[in-house]
């Protein structure tokens, strides 16, 4: 586990671009959207962010948004209060509202 990368295939240099984008990001506090088709890695290369940032220590959650209708996505984000919609019996932070959450990922 010494190794940053080694979930990860390749060693072109795309694939060394994209080593050394996530070692710069994981350094900073930015929000980051990483986007593409099924398969690609964009869950590795979140964790791999995770790893290397100063928030390494705190929770990473990952969460599967196929598994999550559209309707109930910014509920599962942002949280709602008891009443909003037909099943909110309660009030419920959302995920982005979590204390001590280090990052969070979310794969469609």
């Amino acid at each position: 586990m010494n190794q940053p990368f080694n979930e990860f295939v390749g060693s072109s240099a795309a694939m060394q671009r994209v080593y050394d984008t996530i070692l710069k990001v994981a350094q900073t506090d930015a929000n980051v959207l990483i986007l593409g088709e099924n398969g690609t890695g964009k869950e590795l290369v979140a964790r791999a962010l995770h790893r290397n940032s100063a928030r390494n220590k705190e929770v990473f959650l990952s969460v599967d948004m196929g598994s999550i209708s559209e309707s109930l996505f910014e509920s599962e984000l942002f949280g709602h209060v008891k009443g909003a919609f037909t099943d909110a019996a309660l009030d419920r932070p959302g995920v982005s509202k979590w204390p001590r959450l280090g990052r969070f990922s979310w794969m469609r």
